[in-house]
């Protein structure tokens, strides 16, 4: 499963009480429609920990700020609220610079996003806080998924 699993991380169900395996089919048909190319460290890790919450699950960002990634948003039509075209579609409303993608929230209703203004291939992870400034609510997290992952604590 790549380098995501060599983490010392325990992903725990949340959105279902069992596994739901990812289609594969979604995740490209997501790609496709919102032009973007998931990390394939996530994608592992997606595939089969979508709608589940890590533990640990603690990180920081910014000077010294904590938080957690609540579940990994996932591709199923059902429940809306964790799903993640309808998080991205929600994202998009505010003033979201393009090419932010989101894949998970945190407990205050925060975003955890793929920024690929520099990259398509290799997205830096970034938090769309919105308790600061929204010229400065982006605040970068770690450089790929897996030292978002390697971060937790």
């Amino acid at each position: 499963m790549g380098q995501v699993s060599e983490m010392a991380i325990t992903w725990n169900h949340y959105t279902w009480p069992q596994d739901l395996p990812l289609d594969m089919a979604k995740l490209r048909a997501v790609e496709k429609a919102w032009g973007i190319t998931f990390p394939q460290d996530y994608v592992d890790c997606v595939r089969d920990n979508q709608g589940k919450t890590p533990e640990p699950a603690s990180f920081e960002f910014g000077d010294g700020f904590e938080t957690s990634l609540n579940d990994l948003y996932h591709f199923e039509p059902s429940p809306s609220g964790s799903n993640i075209v309808e998080n991205q579609k929600r994202m998009q409303m505010g003033d979201v610079p393009e090419r932010i993608f989101v894949f998970a929230g945190d407990p205050a209703g925060n975003r955890i996003c793929f920024d690929y203004r520099q990259s398509n291939s290799a997205p830096k992870v970034v938090i769309l806080d919105y308790e600061v400034d929204p010229e400065h609510a982006l605040v970068p997290v770690a450089d790929s998924f897996t030292e978002l992952i390697a971060k937790m604590r």
